[in-house]
């Protein structure tokens, strides 16, 4: 009985081709047909192509029919990717930022309203205002001397407030002043609010771009 002959397809690298025919010859394979080879480079810039492409689109997938904006015309998908990429990229960097903000806020909501101007006007007369907080336990049981000490807020941790004069020195309480940003928490909450909104317009300038993410199908179909 004549069995039917098979055809197969099979990639494999120009160094090793020879001796890739070699073998298929000595398998019995008897028409063997080559094709052109690819130049190398040309294979590794579109596979980096494809990557991309997958990469960009599995970011784009959550903003899908997230909005009825009007989406941005390209000439081409190189220039989408790129619009696309930079957004998100720009996205990354605004949520970095927000996330910063955000442990600032939490950091600085327990000490309430402070004006650093003036913090920086007592120390240049030599009053030292240092910000420390302590486990309730550990702050009961530590003696000050006649250091004044100003209780800001209680909780399982008391957040306080050393005030001496220049050149005194705390050492001998093994303390770690709070290192507070330059803003207290109102205002660094408006700031806050301000790269929220700033985040809210990327996310919107991605959902009109991923409402095109056919481009990126179609590049990958070819």
């Amino acid at each position: 009985m004549i069995e039917r002959m098979h055809e197969l397809t099979i990639l494999v690298l120009r160094s090793g081709h020879l001796e890739f025919l070699d073998r298929l010859q000595s398998l019995g394979m008897v028409h063997v047909t080559t094709g052109e080879f690819a130049d190398s480079d040309e294979l590794v810039e579109i596979s980096e192509e494809r990557q991309s492409l997958e990469k960009c689109r599995q970011a784009l997938l959550p903003y899908v029919n997230q909005t009825n904006l009007e989406p941005p015309q390209f000439d081409t998908t190189t220039e989408f990717v790129e619009a696309a990429t930079g957004t998100l990229a720009e996205l990354a960097a605004i949520e970095t930022e927000r996330e910063g903000l955000r442990k600032a806020v939490e950091l600085l909501e327990p000490w309430g309203p402070f004006d650093h101007t003036v913090i920086e006007a007592l120390r240049n007369e030599r009053v030292e205002l240092s910000f420390y907080s302590l486990p309730k336990a550990r702050f009961a049981k530590t003696d000050f001397g006649d250091r004044h000490v100003e209780v800001v807020s209680q909780g399982k941790q008391v957040k306080f407030v050393i005030i001496s004069r220049g050149g005194d020195r705390l050492d001998e309480f093994d303390l770690q002043p709070e290192n507070l940003p330059a803003e207290d928490a109102t205002a660094t909450r408006n700031h806050l609010e301000q790269v929220q909104m700033r985040f809210d317009d990327c996310e919107t300038r991605l959902a009109a771009l991923a409402s095109q993410i056919e481009i990126i199908d179609r590049r990958l179909k070819e």
